[in-house]
């Protein structure tokens, strides 16, 4: 419900090499992830930079050197025109960031950060220019985002269109761009050894773009597609409202992605092109651009690279070279563009209420932040707050939301409500609760202890922020470079150095009702606005609103806010006020209260203490751990008080002794171990427990993180046992705990939300499958944490009962079932998922559910669904924390919830197993799902085509992890971009729960579905054959190399950490060693292309003659099926090999075809197929498993390394 910051134009590029649940993540196919364009900002001062001299100097030749360093350093502080020589160490870095920074500027005017991260296996580099779509010409709105899409498509040294694309591709990299309004940044991600090739590709890209025009009718049809994607945003809908009430004059009001409309004009003569070069040449030089470079090696040697291949692009124009233009004048939005009320007519069911207020340039106040204030005391969420307020006692809004961004235009404020259809009826009052509360804040000062306290908790956060992906961090710092002082470029988006309280309540003045304008969304705007002819339309969106004068809408509440604002007249309103309000929530009663300031945060640790921050290795067992042990530590190990003495033997067995010796131990050791009821894993690493009996639960500890962290996580799920005919539930179930957890976290978290804000984090799950507790954040805070929230979790809803309440979130529920606010090709995956995957429901499912729900069934439905059942407890405890806390913790969750400890099995007895893997449907024949676009209005088909390969096994996730590779970049290359079937398009292996598949998609209105599908079909069938026939071996080695290279990744953060050993604890100790083994298969079998070749031909030419295949097609307009003669012609139009056409028609004369993916239709599909075996298959078939045999192939497999393989695979196991 909030508005988060959306770039204006934004150019996904689908060449990355999927991951296996990167569709399953909702297909990367839209917004770029950028930050807010921020303008210019003076320097400061804080950094180490490298001295030229030394004390024992001639004196003569120290003044005259130190003379031109100080004219050296005032030039690089203040004009930003340094030499190479002149280079720069960023020290003022978080405190767990183990990356070096270091700041340079080329002779030609190219600022340049370079970042060495001794652990990278992959390279990164980013360039980011000071031009963005406010720099569009009048006559050619989207013209900043067309360059940023031609400039890929050929150079005078590599003018292939593709080439670039198709060199990141088969070096395992990712590619991305984003035109946001005054900055525009490129990316791109890649196996460290194809850095050097990557950078000198794109240097030519800056130095020569072809602009051929060729490819600009397409590349017109792909920003148009973007466009036509971004339309149908709610979020984005918003914001181009509010910019279409700013000053015309100003560049806040333009239309700045470009669709056909503006672009179409001369893409086939040379206008367009010396358009592009023109603007090109105005903006595109190296003055205006920074460069950012990551890898494992050196800074100096990276920045070495930047200068020979960036250091020769020309200083460019005179223009160019200019003092960059800023945005200012005239007034985005002047006085009299101010004080509006405009109703929109959503497309969402739920209603939405936004406020936005301008406010000056906040681009030059990184050292006081005091948007973080503002931010804070509007959005805070404990008790006595505006939040609660709302939400909790009046029943008006389900969630609210605080965000300013600023560019060289102003920054702007905007405050957003999810509105219930109470705050629908009664807006004026969530107003009035706004502007009380302001009204409290003026007529106090600025806290100072508050202030303090967040900046306190900013730079806790940021001492010990996530680091970042290789990709995110050079396109964050690029653009960051446009516009902070390199000094700060780490620190100055997150620290308050100098808080300024003068500034805070300047800016606190400013949020008064003639300086706002405000949006109602509701898909029911049009029944009041009674006359037509005020209603306006927003050009190229036609998103219909109507503007009124806030004052003439709302004049009683204006001279109500008036008041407040008058302290002399503040009293008698207020007590006015907070007794209206109890009238109209008498459900709230005497409880009801007006908000209140927060008071200055106190949960913030004063001393982090990292005494367990680092993972040590246990059991002596780090040799045999391989590449799993090296990337991510020892195993953990069981919290299990009767394992004690086993495990001090088997530590003194293994002490410091040679290879063979210590196998003897392992195996001598090996029954004392089982007769501790624990076995060795095959991953070679840890011993796995297996349901102690007494005092011990499934519950698993290792200190520290191989990543840097101070602070510590647990999970706790807790799981029902259940037989075959159990493994479905009814939607109601899922209903009633959905409700519950909605109600139980609006109970809790304004309850907890001081102990939180300080470094501490809390989750909790509740589905027919169990129910799950997260927590996480420093060890001070998180027991604490988890005590309060078992505690509120045993009290349950009837503590606070709220027949309120219950109906708010019941609409609120039923709203989010009726809404589709996401691209319609998310909703066909998820049609898919129901199709295939046990107890999903569709939203037709869940509605009718709800009908007959009553609160009483939803407060008691943990005990009357899970907590009555023989549950298996499954828990894990990392970081920063010792053993003691750990199983304190667990305990502590256990025995609040009145659970024996009973081993595992925490219930009692009981049939049935836990479902450790959800069970997947095998359908019998081919399943095709036709149904309309379910997104009302949205103009576009979407096609999901996917074939299930089987059940995943070592050999099939390192085959479909190559062909992923190039399945993205096939597909792409010819759906996307030959074909512009639309800009969706997405193409990769997937993984449904144990069962591999492997699935394209596309969306878009060129089309229709059952031609999108032809078109993949093609790509199966005669593109991916013809590109393996076509493989030459270095290019197989390159795809090869880099599918090691993902494998061999480290831990970038902690919840890498946290996940790669959960995944296996879920599943019950399976699957330690999986990584390894999928190393081995590599090293040792794929060693050329025969196994992708024949692994591509099972797929898509089976022995049983059809294929096991489920598609599902959304269509803009009813579309019955072609006649089987339709589809042949489909097939041969979009070049299906006549060979495969046998194969087609038979799958037309088998497909099942259906309308709907719902549970029923699911169970109609297992009925008729069955399901796959719920095997996990984590190793390889050997005859001989032991640990010795294992360290023997390792030990054969490092002596080939020392000729060329991998040194990691010699430790493997």
């Amino acid at each position: 419900t909030a508005l988060p910051y959306i770039p204006p134009n934004s150019r996904m590029n689908s060449a990355s090499t999927s991951s296996a649940h990167e569709e399953e993540r909702g297909v990367e196919v839209g917004l770029a992830a950028a930050a807010a364009s921020k303008g210019p900002s003076d320097a400061g001062a804080g950094w180490a930079k490298t001295s030229l001299c030394t004390a024992g100097a001639v004196c003569a030749f120290c003044v005259a050197l130190f003379l031109l360093l100080i004219c050296g350093w005032q030039r690089l502080h203040h004009e930003g025109a340094a030499t190479l020589g002149e280079v720069a160490k960023l020290s003022l870095k978080p405190k767990g960031d183990q990356r070096t920074y270091q700041f340079a500027m080329l002779p030609n005017g190219l600022k340049v950060v370079s970042v060495r991260d001794e652990k990278a296996l992959t390279a990164a580099y980013s360039v980011s220019v000071k031009a963005g779509s406010y720099d569009d010409p009048d006559a050619l709105p989207g013209l900043a985002h067309f360059v940023e899409h031609m400039v890929f498509l050929g150079s005078a040294r590599f003018p292939e269109p593709s080439g670039y694309d198709d060199f990141v591709n088969a070096n395992g990299g990712n590619l991305n761009a984003y035109t946001a309004s005054e900055v525009t940044v490129f990316y791109t991600e890649l196996r460290q050894d194809a850095a050097d090739e990557g950078m000198e590709r794109f240097s030519d890209f800056l130095a020569s773009p072809l602009f051929d025009p060729r490819y600009m009718e397409k590349e017109v049809h792909a920003v148009d597609s973007e466009h036509a994607k971004n339309v149908q945003d709610p979020s984005r809908r918003l914001y181009e409202v509010l910019n279409a009430l700013a000053d015309p004059r100003s560049p806040v009001s333009r239309f700045r992605t470009g669709d056909l409309q503006t672009l179409s004009k001369g893409t086939e003569s040379s206008d367009m092109r010396n358009e592009l070069q023109g603007w090109f040449g105005k903006h595109y030089c190296p003055s205006r651009m920074a460069l950012a470079t990551y890898g494992s090696e050196s800074v100096a040697a990276q920045l070495a690279r930047a200068a020979r291949l960036f250091g020769n692009l020309s200083t460019g124009s005179r223009t160019c070279q200019e003092a960059r233009k800023t945005w200012d004048v005239p007034a985005s939005y002047s006085p009299n563009r101010m004080g509006k009320w405009v109703t929109v007519l959503g497309t969402q069911p739920q209603p939405q209420l936004i406020q936005a207020f301008p406010l000056p340039d906040l681009t030059k106040e990184f050292k006081s932040q005091p948007s973080k204030y503002i931010k804070y005391i509007l959005g805070y969420g404990g008790e006595k707050s505006l939040l609660t307020l709302l939400r909790d006692d009046l029943g008006l809004v389900s969630s609210f939301d605080v965000g300013v961004e600023t560019d060289s235009t102003g920054a702007l404020l905007i405050v957003s409500y999810s509105l219930s259809r109470q705050g629908l009826a009664r807006v004026d009052i969530v107003l009035d609760a706004f502007f009380y509360y302001l009204a409290t804040l003026r007529h106090a000062p600025v806290d100072g202890a508050l202030y303090a306290s967040i900046a306190n908790v900013s730079r806790l956060a940021w001492d010990w922020s996530t680091p970042t992906s290789p990709a995110d961090t050079v396109q964050g710092l690029a653009e960051a470079l446009t516009r902070l002082p390199p000094e700060l470029l780490l620190s100055g988006d997150s620290l308050i150095e100098e808080p300024d309280a003068g500034l805070v309540a300047d800016l606190i003045g400013l949020l008064v009702p003639e300086n706002m304008n405000a949006l109602l969304v509701d898909q029911d705007a049009e029944k009041s606005w009674g006359d037509q002819t005020k209603v306006q339309t927003v050009p190229h969106y036609d998103i219909k609103y109507k503007v009124e004068d806030v004052r003439s809408r709302f004049a009683k509440n204006c001279k109500r806010w008036g008041q407040w604002a008058n302290s002399s007249a503040a009293g008698a309103s207020q007590a006015e006020f907070l007794e209206e309000l109890r009238q109209f929530s008498p459900d709230a009663g005497a409880d009801a209260s007006l908000p209140e300031p927060p008071k200055p945060i106190r949960a913030v640790p004063a001393d982090v203490q990292t005494d367990l921050m680092r993972a040590t290795l246990t059991f002596g067992l780090a040799q045999l751990g391989g590449v799993d042990g090296e990337l991510f530590g020892s195993n953990p190990t069981a919290l299990a008080l009767g394992s004690a003495a086993a495990r001090g033997a088997i530590d003194t067995a293994l002490g410091p002794i040679d290879a063979q010796v210590r196998q003897a131990a392992v195996a001598e050791a090996r029954s004392e171990v089982q007769a501790n009821q624990l076995a060795l894993t095959d991953g070679g690493a840890d011993f796995a427990a297996e349901g102690v009996a007494g005092n011990d639960t499934a519950a698993w500890y290792r200190q520290g993180w191989v990543t840097v962290s101070p602070e510590m996580q647990v999970k706790v799920m807790l799981r029902p046992r259940v037989t075959k005919d159990q493994w479905e539930s009814p939607p109601a179930d899922d209903v009633r705990l959905a409700l519950y957890s909605s109600l139980l976290q609006e109970v809790i978290a304004p309850q907890l939300y001081d102990r939180m804000i300080g470094g501490a984090s809390y989750e909790l799950s509740f589905a027919t499958e169990g129910i799950s507790f997260t927590f996480k954040g420093f060890p001070a805070l998180v027991p604490d944490l988890v005590s309060s929230v078992v505690a509120h979790f045993k009290k349950g809803l009837s503590a606070h009962p709220s027949a309120s309440r219950f109906s708010r979130v019941l609409s609120e529920y039923t709203d989010s079932l009726r809404s589709y606010s996401e691209m319609p090709i998310q909703y066909a995956i998820n049609d898919r998922n129901v199709l295939l995957t046990t107890n999903m429901h569709s939203k037709e499912e869940s509605l009718a559910a709800l009908s007959d729900l009553q609160e009483a069934s939803v407060a008691s439905s943990p005990q009357d669904l899970l907590l009555s059942k023989p549950l298996e407890l499954m828990a894990l405890v990392m970081g920063n924390v010792g053993e003691d806390t750990g199983r304190d913790v667990v305990s502590t969750i256990q025995d609040g919830l009145g659970l024996a400890r009973q081993g595992p099995d925490v219930g009692g007895g009981g049939s049935g197993e836990v479902l450790s893997v959800t069970p997947v449907v095998r359908p019998g024949r081919p399943v095709e799902l036709r149904r309309r676009n379910p997104r009302v209005g949205d103009p576009n088909d979407a096609v999901v085509v996917s074939l299930i390969v089987g059940v995943m096994t070592v050999e099939s996730r390192v085959h479909l992890g190559i062909l992923g590779q190039m399945l993205s970049q096939v597909a792409y290359n010819e759906l996307r971009t030959r074909q512009q079937l639309g800009y969706v398009v997405n193409a990769g292996e997937v993984q449904v729960s144990n069962v591999h598949l492997v699935s394209t998609v596309v969306q878009g209105n060129a089309l229709p579905a059952d031609a999108m599908e032809a078109a993949v079909e093609q790509v199966y069938l005669e593109l991916m054959p013809a590109r393996l026939a076509n493989l030459s071996e270095a290019e197989f080695q390159s795809y090869r190399s880099s599918y090691k290279s993902a494998l061999l990744k480290p831990a970038l953060t902690t919840k890498d950490e946290f996940d790669h050993f959960w995944s296996p604890v879920s599943h019950q100790g399976q699957c330690y060693g999986l990584r390894n083994e999928m190393l081995n298969y590599l090293e040792d079998s794929v060693t050329d292309k025969a196994p992708l070749v024949k692994a591509w031909d099972e797929l898509v030419n089976p022995k049983e003659g059809i294929r096991q295949k489920v598609v599902v097609k959304y269509f803009a307009n009813a579309t019955a099926r072609p006649s089987k003669q339709e589809a042949e012609r489909l097939w041969k139009a979009h070049g299906v090999p006549t060979s495969a056409l046998p194969l087609l028609a038979r799958e037309y004369d088998e497909a099942l075809l259906l309308e709907r993916a719902d549970s029923a239709t699911r169970a109609s599909l297992a009925k008729a197929g069955g399901y796959f075996p719920q095997a996990l298959h984590c190793s390889l078939p050997r005859e001989d498993t032991t640990v010795l045999a294992g360290v023997a192939r390792g030990q054969a497999r490092a002596s080939r390394g020392a000729r060329g393989g991998s040194a990691f695979l010699g430790l493997d196991s």
